[in-house]
């Protein structure tokens, strides 16, 4: 390589990277998507309780001066076998193809040598594989092409992880094309070819104001039960779902003489014209489940008064797909397969996360 030769350098991301990522967003995914992450920078990289010091998680690539790749690694406050881990998301994979596509030519005009990295598995290959982005590592809802990334470096198959679907109502569907008095009524009698829901079996209330220390005895009972799970104490879920900058929440509690016995947390949001929603977070104490099913029966019913045409629920605990599927809701499928979750180097036989965790929702 000659000494005028640029190097490609992979390197922690930085403080101080955070322009040149909300310009490499603008580049390839586009300003409103760089308004989006800029809205969220100070919440997501400098509020998030389990960040070890405030400040951009991620690995980045650097050519000639300029960030041509950086990939977000999200704390995700791992337990295994109640036992503290570091352990990140993956997230918001950036990868300026132009860019890198010149910093290849000069490697090859150098007689191969770039820089001192492995690029055998790409550029993001590359990041991934860097120890600034740990060990453990998960990704979940991941891109065709970053899926194949992630499968080159070594991940697999998480099992028992997908998306569940459930109809509520065709009212305002009907309603969008028929215009709304006739679509409620048209919408009432479709909706008897809809299961319907079945009565709560325990009290169910929406909570009010911000979370209490009864989520941490909730969350310690969680870490104990699971071979793995990720952190969503008092802390994590108030920076998450209260203090948000963009997105509303709403949480719902049930309890037993003023104990917490679990939680759901709740969205809702326009797709294609309709009115759906996710279901965040879900946990239950000792996943009960007549506490799951109230929790999720509660919901639906909210969802379903207020004309929500879809719910869906991501989760990877075998006691919440157990409920969802004693309420008929359906496992979602892409090209015939689960919408499981990537996990990289983690030996555990089933990894409780919701759509919550990472960057969803």
């Amino acid at each position: 390589m000659t000494p005028s030769t640029p190097l490609l350098l992979i390197r922690a991301g930085r403080r101080e990277d955070q322009s040149a990522i909300l310009a490499l967003i603008a580049e390839i995914f586009g300003q409103e998507e760089a308004e989006r992450a800029s809205r969220r920078w100070d919440w997501q990289w400098h509020q998030d309780p389990r960040l070890k010091t405030p400040g951009y998680s991620g690995v980045v690539a650097e050519w000639d001066g300029q960030l041509v790749a950086a990939i977000g690694c999200i704390p995700a406050g791992l337990y295994l076998e109640g036992v503290p881990v570091e352990a990140f998301w993956f997230a918001d994979a950036l990868a300026h193809w132009g860019l890198i596509r010149k910093a290849m030519r000069a490697a090859r005009k150098a007689g191969g040598q770039l820089a001192a990295p492995d690029l055998s598995k790409g550029v993001v290959g590359a990041l991934l594989n860097d120890p600034a982005a740990g060990v453990y590592q998960l990704g979940k809802h991941l891109t065709d092409p970053m899926a194949v990334v992630a499968y080159k470096i070594g991940s697999t198959d998480f099992l028992g992880t997908g998306s569940f679907t459930r109809l509520l109502t065709f009212r305002q569907p009907i309603s969008k094309v028929l215009g709304k008095p006739l679509g409620l009524f048209l919408g009432w009698w479709a909706d008897w070819f809809i299961r319907g829901l079945p009565k709560p079996t325990r009290a169910v209330r929406v909570l009010q104001g911000d979370f209490d220390d009864r989520f941490d005895v909730l969350f310690e009972n969680a870490r104990r039960i699971h071979p793995a799970i990720t952190r969503r104490d008092r802390k994590v879920l108030q920076w998450r779902y209260r203090q948000h900058p963009d997105t509303a929440y709403e949480v719902m509690v049930a309890e037993d003489d003023g104990a917490l016995e679990g939680y759901l947390v709740v969205t809702t949001f326009h797709r294609h014209g309709q009115l759906r929603a996710h279901v965040l977070d879900l946990l239950a104490r000792d996943d009960d489940p007549l506490v799951l099913d109230a929790l999720l029966v509660f919901a639906l019913r909210a969802l379903k008064k207020a004309s929500v045409h879809r719910v869906e629920c991501y989760t990877g605990g075998k006691a919440v797909v157990a409920a969802l599927q004693r309420l008929k809701f359906k496992e979602r499928f892409k090209e015939g397969k689960s919408m499981s979750t990537l996990v990289r180097r983690i030996a555990a036989d089933e990894l409780y996360i919701t759509r919550g965790d990472g960057d969803g929702g």
